[in-house]
């Protein structure tokens, strides 16, 4: 491949994740309980969805979409951490690790509300067959 096709493949991925990205923080769809709101439909209003730091706004640059309720809950969470982990000159490491840690918690929450409702559908299911 030349180093020509190279730059241009690299300019149409990068402008395809923009897209993406773009989709993302537009649409409505909550990554931790999968709530969602058409966008189209709520033109003039403010969207449900914010963007969360998964490894707080100093660690890590990725945020994903999520309600402002799961927002809250994986804000309260970060919010426990220890305060000198919010520095700005965080080793390479530590900021790994807290990537780590917030994608963790991210997965707990889900995993607690995925068994929430598994344990109301078999109650559902008992209640159906008596």
């Amino acid at each position: 491949m030349s180093e020509e096709d190279y730059t241009q493949r690299i300019k149409a991925e990068a402008k395809q994740l923009q897209l993406i990205e773009e989709l993302i923080e537009k649409g409505g769809y909550c990554w931790l309980c999968g709530y969602f709101e058409d966008p189209l439909l709520i033109q003039n209003h403010p969207l449900p969805t914010e963007n969360h730091h998964t490894a707080g706004r100093n660690n890590d640059p990725t945020r994903i979409p999520v309600c402002r309720n799961c927002h809250g809950r994986l804000t309260r969470k970060q919010r426990s951490w220890p305060e000198n982990w919010f520095g700005e000159d965080n080793p390479v490491l530590v900021r790994l690790a807290l990537k780590l840690r917030g994608w963790a918690e991210i997965d707990q929450l889900r995993s607690r509300d995925l068994r929430e409702m598994s344990d109301e559908l078999l109650r559902l299911s008992k209640r159906a067959a008596s």
